[in-house]
């Protein structure tokens, strides 16, 4: 995706946001659509991805990133760790506002950020 491209806000669809920073402005800009974001339901594979909870399933049948595959590593004991997070449930754990979606058994090391 061309860093310039103009996306809109799921939040405010009179904001135009390009893909360099889209990420950050979605955390910012949820915060200020408190109402907006009880709508919005975010997509397991892609964190920019934000869709009426009512369509959330429909789009992840469609969606292009899904890696169903892709999403779990080796069995660790009697579950899977989940590997990829969502960009803003990361940020509310590190601001003490929620926790992760993952076993909290999970190791750490095997995880990557989808950004």
């Amino acid at each position: 995706m061309d860093p310039e491209q103009l996306i809109p806000c799921p939040y405010d669809k009179n904001h135009q946001i390009r893909a360099s920073s889209f990420l950050y402005h979605l955390v910012k800009c949820r915060e200020n659509n408190k109402k907006r974001a009880k709508e919005l339901a975010t997509c397991p594979y892609n964190a920019r991805h934000r869709v009426p909870k009512r369509e959330l399933q429909l789009h992840i049948s469609a969606c292009t990133d899904n890696r169903a595959s892709e999403l779990f590593s080796e069995p660790v004991g009697n579950f899977f760790c989940q590997k990829t997070l969502c960009f803003t449930d990361l940020h509310e754990h590190l601001m003490g506002k929620g926790s992760l979606g993952f076993d909290t058994h999970c190791n750490l090391e095997n995880l990557s950020l989808v950004l």
